[in-house]
């Protein structure tokens, strides 16, 4: 995580590095999570439970325009103390049509249906909770084939009428950093990156914009 003003240094260093990830170099993404009314799914997260679980359907928006994309896709992640389980599935949703569904619509409630989870039990019944936008920047670090991702401008959108009113769209001021590679590690060449502010941490872009919505509705 670092501060969401450092978000453009970071990205210049990041293409001093790294190239640009050959196929999705950058993006919007939109995540709609979903939850108890209750919020279960978000206060095991909150109180670190040792059982997790997040349910969340993601479509991509084009760069520039916002213009929604492609299908969607449904997912759900599971971690269990340090083990993490993950499926992720296309879904024959378009993202133009769900970009534009109100939360409590029951077609909308249902997507992670498609996902057919046959063993795996979630909550029930889970709504619609929160969509979650940013823009994505996606890199391959050659030297240890680290992927990197920073997320930037994370702002929480249209929520469920149940669990929050009205529209909430200032960005969080922070942006995220995402290293997947094989080792533990951060690769010797990102390490700088510490001192341009970036620091390790658990981060749920869910649960931030839950709370700043949150806060401003109050």
């Amino acid at each position: 995580m670092l501060p969401a003003g450092r978000a453009a240094m970071v990205a210049s260093f990041l293409h001093t590095v790294c190239t640009a990830d050959p196929k999705h170099p950058r993006g919007r993404i939109a995540s709609l999570y979903y939850d108890t009314l209750d919020l279960s799914l978000l206060a095991d997260k909150v109180d670190s439970q040792y059982l997790k679980t997040k349910v969340r359907v993601r479509w991509y928006e084009e760069s520039r325009s916002g213009e929604p994309q492609g299908l969607a896709f449904a997912e759900i992640k599971y971690r269990i103390g340090s083990r993490r389980e993950k499926v992720h599935r296309e879904i024959p949703v378009e993202a133009a049509w769900l970009a534009r569904q109100p939360l409590e619509s029951g077609a909308v409630a249902v997507l992670p249906d498609h996902l057919g989870l046959h063993g795996h039990r979630l909550p029930r019944p889970l709504v619609a909770a929160l969509v979650v936008r940013y823009h994505r920047e996606r890199f391959v670090e050659h030297h240890s084939g680290a992927r990197v991702a920073l997320d930037t401008s994370i702002a929480p959108g249209a929520a469920h009428p149940r669990i929050l009113r009205g529209g909430y769209r200032r960005p969080l001021g922070v942006a995220v950093l995402e290293v997947k590679s094989t080792d533990r590690r951060l690769p010797a060449l990102l390490r700088p990156l510490v001192a341009l502010g970036c620091r390790q941490t658990s981060f749920s872009k869910y649960g931030a914009c839950m709370i700043e919505a949150g806060a401003e509705a109050a």
